[in-house]
């Protein structure tokens, strides 16, 4: 009897101990919710104690979930896929389905960040499957996540029913469980989806309402984008007028919360619209403006947008002089952003590369250290069999290191070619051609064997101003990646692989 007693005590002591560890552990990773700063939050993580150690399955996928997370936020996208991996394969076949549906949407996010939309879609599909038959509120807000995410994702494809379709459920979801915290992202993705398929009173009744919970909840640092969605509508339905007031409320707004990107947009979007009034004057005092504002902040594509505006202002009022010379300043910096985009995109590369070995060997360390702690209190048999375990992991985590090296070194060493041959090409083509397109849709489709689409059509007129990938997502409201899209779908039609060969060929058609 005694014995039993002894035994159900020391049972007793063990799940104490356990339920303990796991309470300190879910303490600690709510308060890595409170870390604002990404990189800040992997040290948190890393090295807080007992996180390294954790039992229980469910609390250890969702701490590798957590990190993966951060990672991403990081741009540390390689690292961030291992961790959620590794969270995936923990919680296997168990139950833990609201866990497993959180995983799979940052395996999607994350999936989207690298351009991988198949896979993204593939995951968002998967988190769907685990949270369909989960009435809480928990499992509902995911739900109405998922949904707006695979709705983005055909957006950005074109198939801007299916994602009007999605945005919609997603929609009476967070109506059928009263998601208030969801209630303004749900409204915004069904504005930009009506946006999408010209539906504008319905998507200006989606703006309206995004507004409206804007002001409810006092939170002014979305109050600047929402007025300059309204704007934009009303600019597309050319109510000049009303496009005016918002884009100037916008202005006020973006000044007062320090949204500088909004606040010098908004002066080009009023210097177009003053334009479309036949208000010439204002719309050069706007363009003017514009261009100070960028420079005070340093904004070269924003400062680039005002100064095309202010050269044809200056061409319509027939100041020829004067816009020769702005015509002039406008090349220059045209040339000078391309410089710096080309050598941002092999920093960025390089950054990347360089952070995600950083963090590899910031988590072997900390395990490292971990480890030699525990195997202080352990038994020598254990001991062993621990040191046997870190070593073949450090192997197979050098081995996954070194080839992560290699691949990366070889994608740079492609990139920084292509990107060589692209300056080159397209410093011969600004130097042998300049114009506007002229060629309507009909006419161009009329001399290609493959029909351009009105998008394609949108984004290969802007090719002839010479505008850049971010310059055409800014102005067609899309994504970098759809824009990027559909200049390989151009290519692909038109039988080239560049831009300058795209503008030699309509050339030669004209």
């Amino acid at each position: 009897m005694a014995f039993r007693f002894c035994w159900l005590g020391i049972c007793l002591l063990i799940v104490g101990t356990v339920s303990a560890q796991n309470s300190q552990s879910i303490a600690q990773l709510k308060q890595a919710d409170k870390v604002q700063n990404s990189r800040e939050r992997i040290t948190f993580l890393l090295s807080a104690e007992g996180l390294q150690t954790i039992s229980d399955d469910s609390i250890k996928a969702a701490y590798l979930q957590k990190l993966g997370n951060t990672y991403a936020q990081a741009y540390s996208n390689d690292t961030a896929l291992y961790h959620l991996n590794e969270a995936l394969q923990l919680v296997g076949s168990k139950p833990f389905k609201l866990l497993k549906g959180e995983i799979y949407n940052s395996l999607g996010n994350t999936s989207l960040t690298l351009s991988a939309t198949d896979d993204a879609m593939k995951y968002y599909n998967a988190g769907l499957e685990e949270v369909g038959d989960l009435h809480t509120v928990d499992g509902a807000s995911l739900k109405s996540r998922l949904l707006g995410n695979i709705g983005g994702i055909y957006n950005e494809l074109e198939q801007y029913s299916k994602s009007l379709e999605y945005a919609q459920a997603s929609f009476q979801v967070i109506q059928e469980y009263n998601l208030t915290e969801r209630y303004f992202m749900g409204h915004l993705v069904l504005a930009f989806a009506h946006s999408a398929l010209g539906h504008l009173d319905q998507s200006m009744e989606h703006n309206l309402k995004v507004l409206d919970i804007i002001l409810q909840n006092g939170d002014s640092s979305y109050l600047a984008y929402a007025y300059k969605n309204i704007g934009s509508i009303y600019h597309q339905k050319q109510d000049w007028k009303r496009a005016e007031e918002y884009y100037l409320n916008a202005k006020e707004v973006a000044w007062i919360v320090q949204e500088y990107e909004v606040y010098v947009s908004c002066f080009s979007n009023l210097a177009e619209v003053s334009e479309q009034q036949g208000q010439l004057k204002t719309g050069i005092r706007f363009a003017q403006q514009g261009i100070e504002a960028a420079k005070m902040y340093g904004l070269l594509p924003k400062h680039i947008e005002a100064i095309k505006f202010y050269y044809l202002l200056l061409r319509k009022s027939n100041q020829i002089e004067l816009a020769l010379a702005v015509h002039e300043e406008y090349m220059a910096l045209k040339d000078s952003l391309f410089r710096l985009e080309t050598v941002a995109q092999i920093e960025e590369i390089e950054s990347k590369y360089e952070k995600a070995e950083q963090q590899k060997e910031i988590a072997l360390l900390t395990a490292q250290q971990e480890l030699t702690k525990s195997e202080l209190s352990r038994k020598q048999q254990v001991q062993i069999f621990l040191v046997g375990a870190s070593a073949l992991s450090i192997i197979i985590l050098m081995l996954v290191i070194y080839s992560q090296r290699q691949k990366a070194r070889l994608r740079h060493e492609i990139l920084e070619g292509q990107l060589n041959e692209y300056r080159i090409r397209l410093n011969e083509m600004l130097g042998k051609y300049e114009g506007d397109f002229s060629l309507s849709l009909e006419e161009l489709n009329g001399r290609v064997s493959n029909p351009i689409s009105e998008r394609e059509y949108e984004v290969l007129k802007m090719i002839f101003t010479q505008k850049t990938n971010q310059e055409i997502a800014d102005e067609l409201y899309l994504s970098i990646n759809t824009v990027k899209s559909h200049l390989k779908n151009l290519y692909d039609k038109l039988g080239v692989n560049n831009r300058g060969d795209v503008v030699k060929l309509i050339a030669s058609r004209k």
